[in-house]
Formats: C-alpha cells, sequence, structure tokens
C-alpha cells in the first residue's frame, strides 16, 4: 500500500514540475511577442500620423526597423519551435498522465486506496489555456506580419512619392526641353522666313538692277534714235518749208529789220529747229508753279525777307533777298516747299536765278509745229492768226532763233495772206485791191489807204547759244554767254 502511494505521489510531483517548466515558457514568450506587437504598434502609428523624430522616417530607420522585425521573427520562430515540442511533449506525458491516471484509477478501485491525483479536466483546463496562449501568439504572429507589410506599404509609398516626384521633374525638365525646341522651331522658321525674304529681295534688287541698266540701255539707244529722227526730221522740215513756200506761192521776202513791238497786247510766237510754237504753254507752266508754290512759301517767309532787306541799308534789293532764301529752301532737297524747276511736255522752267530771270529749256527739237504743220487750214498757227484778224486788237511777236528764218518767212506770209483776205472781205479793201491788180497802185500804197485793221507782226532776233528766258516783269530776255 505504502509502495503504491509513493509511486502516484512521484507522478504527480513530475507533472506539477514541468506544468510549471511550460507555463514558464509561454509567459516569457507572451512577453516577448507582446513588447515586438507594442513596438511596431508604435511604429506603424507614426508613421499613418505623420509623426517623424527628428531627423524623420529614413532609410536607415526603416532598415533598423527590419532588422528588429527580423530578429523578432526568428525568435518567435524559436520559441514556437521550443513551444510546439514542449506541446508534443506536454501532450505525450498528458497522455502518459492520463493512462497513469486511468491505471491509478483502477487501481485506486481495486485497493480501495485513498489519495488525491489531478484531475483530467483540470489538465484538460490546462491543455486549453496553452492552446489559448497558442492562438494569442498566432494573432501576434498574424499582427507583426501586417505590421511589417504596412512597413513595406510605407516604404513603397515613400519610393512611389520620390518616384512621382522625380517623373514630375523629368515632365517639367521635357516641358522646358520641348517649349525651348518650339521656340528653336520658330526661330528657324523666322530665320528662314527672313532668308527667302531676302533672297526674293536680293533676286528683286538685282532683277531690277538689270531691268534699270535695261531702261538706261533703251533710253540711250531711244536718246540717239531720237537725235537722229529729230535731225531728219529738221531735214524734212527744211524740205517741208520749201515745198510748201512753192505751193504756198509765198514771194521771196527780205528779212526786215527788227523792230520793237508797240505796247499793246500781243501773242508771241517762238521760232527754234525750223518750228514754231506759241509761248502759252511756257507762260501756264510758269504761272502754275508761282500761284501754287511761290506765292505762299512767299506769303509765310514775307516778315523775315522784308526784315533782312531792311537790315541790309539798300545794299541789297528785294528780289536778292528773295533769291538768297529760295537758295536756302532748295537746300533742303525733298522737304523743300518750292520746287527748284518744273516741266511739261514741251519745256522745263529752272528758277535757279528767280526772280531776276526763269530760264526756258526746250525738252526736245520737235516741239511746235513744222513749216508745212503750220500751213494747214486747222494748224493752231492759223487758228490764232484767223482769231486775232477777228478780234482786231492784238499784233503777233516772234522770237526767232538764227536756225529758223525760213519757218519764220512762212509765218509772215501766212499773216499777209490774211491781211489780204482782210482786204477782200471789206468794200474799200476790195476796190483797191483791184486798183493793184490793174496797176494803179501797189500793196504798201493800197494798205496805206486802208483804214481798216491790219495784222501788225513784230519780230526779234536770238542767237541759239545764249540762255532764253522770262525776266521779272514776265517778258523775254537775252543773255549771251
Amino acid at each position: 500500500m505504502a509502495k503504491k502511494r509513493k509511486s502516484s505521489s512521484d507522478a504527480t510531483a513530475s507533472l506539477d514540475s514541468f506544468l510549471d517548466t511550460l507555463f514558464n515558457v509561454a509567459g516569457i514568450l507572451v512577453i516577448i511577442i507582446a513588447l515586438a506587437q507594442i513596438t511596431a504598434r508604435e511604429t506603424i502609428k507614426d508613421v499613418n500620423t505623420g509623426k517623424k523624430s527628428e531627423g524623420g522616417i529614413t532609410e536607415e530607420m526603416l532598415a533598423q526597423k527590419q532588422r528588429e522585425l527580423d530578429q523578432t521573427t526568428r525568435k518567435r520562430n524559436g520559441k514556437k519551435s521550443q513551444f510546439n515540442s514542449l506541446q508534443s511533449k506536454v501532450a505525450r506525458q498528458g497522455t502518459q498522465v492520463l493512462e497513469k491516471n486511468k491505471e491509478a484509477q483502477e487501481k485506486k478501485r481495486a485497493l480501495k486506496l485513498e489519495g488525491e491525483f489531478i484531475p483530467i479536466s483540470d489538465l484538460k483546463a490546462l491543455m486549453e489555456t496553452a492552446r489559448s496562449r497558442a492562438e494569442d501568439l498566432n494573432t501576434t504572429w498574424i499582427d507583426l506580419s501586417n505590421t511589417y507589410t504596412n512597413i513595406l506599404v510605407v516604404k513603397d509609398k515613400q519610393t512611389t512619392l520620390a518616384q512621382l516626384e522625380r517623373a514630375t521633374q523629368d515632365q517639367a525638365a521635357n516641358q522646358a526641353a520641348e517649349a525651348n525646341a518650339k521656340k528653336l522651331s520658330k526661330d528657324n522658321r523666322a530665320k528662314l522666313a527672313q532668308a527667302k525674304k531676302d533672297l526674293a529681295t536680293a533676286q528683286l534688287a538685282k532683277a531690277m538692277a538689270a531691268l534699270k541698266q535695261k531702261l538706261a540701255d533703251n533710253q540711250a539707244k531711244q536718246k540717239t534714235r531720237q537725235a537722229r529722227l529729230d535731225a531728219w526730221q529738221i531735214q524734212l522740215d527744211d524740205l517741208e518749208a520749201r515745198l510748201a513756200q512753192a505751193e504756198f506761192h509765198a514771194r521771196p521776202m527780205v528779212v526786215p529789220v527788227p523792230r520793237p513791238v508797240p505796247k499793246h497786247p500781243a501773242i508771241t510766237f517762238w521760232v527754234r529747229h525750223n518750228r514754231i510754237i506759241g509761248s502759252k504753254s511756257a507762260v501756264d507752266l510758269k504761272t502754275r508753279w508761282f500761284e501754287r508754290e511761290y506765292q505762299p512759301w512767299l506769303k509765310r517767309n514775307q516778315n523775315e525777307i522784308q526784315a533782312t532787306a531792311v537790315r541790309g541799308l539798300g545794299k541789297f534789293s528785294v528780289s536778292d533777298v528773295i533769291n538768297f532764301y529760295l537758295q536756302k529752301e532748295w537746300k533742303r532737297g525733298a522737304r523743300a516747299e518750292v520746287s527748284k524747276s518744273v516741266r511739261n511736255a514741251d519745256f522745263e522752267l529752272d528758277f535757279t536765278d528767280y526772280p531776276h530771270f526763269t530760264n526756258i529749256k526746250w525738252r526736245r527739237k520737235t516741239v511746235g509745229e513744222s513749216a508745212k504743220g503750220m500751213l494747214e487750214p486747222n494748224s493752231d498757227f492759223r487758228k490764232q492768226v484767223a482769231r486775232t484778224a477777228r478780234e482786231e486788237k492784238n499784233w503777233i511777236r516772234f522770237v526767232v532763233f538764227d536756225d529758223s528764218f525760213p519757218a519764220y518767212r512762212l509765218a509772215r506770209a501766212v499773216i499777209e495772206k490774211q491781211n489780204r483776205t482782210i482786204l477782200e472781205n471789206d468794200s474799200k479793201g476790195a476796190e483797191l485791191l483791184k486798183a493793184v491788180a490793174k496797176g494803179g497802185l501797189d500793196l504798201a500804197e493800197a494798205w496805206a489807204n486802208f483804214k481798216g485793221f491790219k495784222i501788225e507782226a513784230g519780230w526779234e532776233p536770238f542767237q541759239s547759244g545764249g540762255g532764253f528766258g522770262f525776266v521779272s516783269e514776265g517778258g523775254r530776255t537775252i543773255i549771251p554767254d
């Protein structure tokens, strides 16, 4: 009996020692896991709430936490192995204890022995406690795994943000490069357009230069041809004048001694290059310049001109002062308010010496009507002579250049023919003409007895080498070279 009790006591003591060791180990594991979980949770809380240490969450901190997590995982795996080994051992010992308890109970019932044994229900409760702690340990492991995953997510988030920032910077750099490329392309297009424009301008300038040169050559050729035509025309005019004289039955006449035209209204004709032209074209050209340009300019500068003339104390005339101010005005070039010269189809007027003198230049040698042309019934010269006869108030004045006496003789023949028409259209004049035809009177005596109107003509010779133009009073002057 005593021996059996001793065996039961030894088994109970051995089981208590084993359970104490088991629970101590489990408690240590729970404490380690709880500390690891608290540390991990604090780290996750700091990451999620944005709480940072003095230096912020860095790669070194994440690496440190990773190392701690790895170390904790290794410890947990080791403790779990120990726990599993102990659990297996406990299970085996528990089975042995159950078998021993069963055997002890059978022996107890058989021997009817009394003694204290650990109930199976208590052992099951202890097993449930151990299983619960093992489940808590497993839950803690899952939490640690989730914490590690969250840490990796945070790390990936930091990496993603860094990559996003780098991508944003790269995009900004690409946009800047694209803007520079567009600007460069725009500048290149502008340069290309300017180059094309410059090339077109150069080509146009070259073409214009070629055209100008061609035009100059043509003008030179035209000038040469015109000179030849003018020479031929002069020869033709001379021949036509002789032929017209023969056809007109103009008797050869001796050129009368020049005499001035009386102070009556007169119509002036200029005879040059064996052609005749009225002075009205040049007079109108000068009048237009005088009214449109000279008079407005003189009105604006009148006070200054008069003051300058007064300060001269009689040393300078008003005309001299006007010419001085005109020269000053012409030095302004294109901005001058008064033209230095004007022209029309026939003449060019030069005002360099105005108001003393206005030079008249023929623009070509074929200005005016030829000798044959002025004998035509509808010529300007014959119309003007007929108008003078009708109005009975004008004289005719001729300025004859030394190369044009044949044309002048034909002009005088036209006037004599018109005067004969005047006699024929008058009753008394007709009787005088009959007396002339019978030989009782000559033509000069007939005109002396006639008291009606007669066209009078005066003339003045002019050397071709001299300057020809208007004086300040509007007449004509001769300035030899």
